[in-house]
């Protein structure tokens, strides 16, 4: 019998947000005003605590203005220094203005060192939750995954799966783990096709509701066993606040399947989506045959982070992918496939074409998901769901 998904009672996770408003390179005044109204939001907004969030395209149009906002808060530029040094500052904007790529790079660390070094009174301490006390890295981890996002999420890039024959099911020579409904291993063919690179995303939905073609209805509550679950709202993506690039969740089959249409796609088999996911060689895991511990930071499954939020998980003991929720897709590349594919196990389990059980009451769900052990995040294991339920555990890709 296939593992269900075991579902506890869960608690959102903080989210803040600073942004920094555009302007370009001014005068030396405008710049001193600039440096003071930049402390004022220092202060007021925490920024020594990691709280500032600076905006994709911000960083994009003005890398210059990050940058200074990263040796502020490594403490390298005193807020008074700035003011006093405009016109320096002002050449550096003309003059030694770093890439887009520096500034990210500059802010992450410095973000992470204010995350590491700054002190916490103990009534601070006692007010705060476990995650909000690890909070720090996944807002660091975020960074790096916005530059996987634009990569892939965003413009819907696809891998290319060649025809043929794999090894599909239990790999018994590798994998000690299998369910019954895993085996027997054996060989099978697929025609050559393509599969998305990552799971579909919030904003990529988004495009298929704006364009009347899909229906965003019920996808921010969850809904099983005949009822919601609004202690599990918080882990729905569609309508948080910057998850925009998280995979979409808590949708139905069909409004999955509604969405590959619009897209000129379908849902992949349970066939394709595994020789996607593993080769043809029979991999336990997409990455090759090592484990959680021993390969690095490889996918978004049951972990320490999501521990310290649920204690009476099953995690992967000493793994910490840094994320109780989902993760924005594409944030763990050491993790693809051998065709490419990103986040085949872990994140979200994922809706597949084909029904799970000859009686045609489930579809079959794929690859593991962010409140999984091990056990349950491996290439060949298999799942089910019933096609009108709306989990915060489940999303989609598509193929072609």
């Amino acid at each position: 019998m296939a593992r269900s998904p075991t579902l506890l009672r869960g608690h959102p996770l903080p989210a803040a947000s600073h942004a920094l408003d555009r302007q370009d390179c001014g005068s030396v005044e405008a710049r001193r005003w600039q440096a003071r109204w930049l402390t004022w939001l220092l202060v007021v907004g925490g920024v020594c605590s990691g709280s500032l969030r600076v905006q994709a395209h911000e960083r994009e149009r003005n890398p210059w203005r990050v940058n200074e906002s990263a040796r502020l808060l490594q403490g390298q530029v005193n807020p008074v220094q700035i003011a006093e040094v405009g016109d320096v500052m002002w050449r550096q904007c003309d003059e030694e203005r770093p890439t887009a790529e520096e500034a990210r790079h500059q802010l992450a660390e410095a973000r992470g060192k204010a995350d590491v070094e700054k002190p916490q009174s103990e009534s601070e301490d006692k007010q705060n939750t476990e995650p909000d006390r690890k909070a720090a890295a996944p807002r660091r981890q975020a960074e790096e995954a916005e530059r996987q996002a634009a990569a892939a999420g965003r413009t819907g890039e696809m891998v290319s799966v060649p025809g043929g024959a794999f090894y599909m099911g239990c790999n018994e020579a590798v994998d000690t783990e299998c369910d019954e409904d895993e085996k027997p291993g054996r060989q099978v063919s697929v025609n050559a096709f393509t599969m998305d690179k990552t799971e579909v995303t919030v904003a990529q939905f988004g495009q298929c509701v704006d364009a009347g073609a899909c229906s965003s209805d019920g996808v921010t509550m969850p809904y099983w066993a005949g009822q919601t679950h609004p202690e599990w709202a918080w882990a729905c993506n569609w309508g948080q606040r910057d998850r925009e690039w998280h995979p979409i969740n808590c949708v139905e089959w069909e409004q999955a399947r509604r969405y590959c249409a619009w897209a000129g796609k379908r849902l992949p088999t349970e066939a394709e989506w595994e020789k996607a996911a593993r080769g043809t060689e029979g991999w336990k895991y997409p990455w090759g045959n090592r484990g959680y511990g021993a390969a690095g930071g490889v996918a978004n499954i049951g972990d320490e982070t999501a521990k310290r939020s649920q204690p009476r998980w099953t995690i992967a003991e000493g793994y910490d992918d840094g994320y109780y929720g989902t993760a924005p897709v594409g944030s763990f590349p050491a993790g693809a496939s051998p065709y490419g594919a990103v986040d085949m196990v872990g994140n979200v389990w994922e809706w597949t074409v084909d029904w799970y059980d000859e009686g045609h009451q489930f579809r079959a769900v794929r690859g593991g998901s962010w409140r999984d052990q091990p056990l349950n995040a491996r290439a060949s294991i298999r799942n089910w769901g019933d096609p009108g339920n709306r989990s915060m555990l489940q999303g989609f890709r598509c193929a072609q």
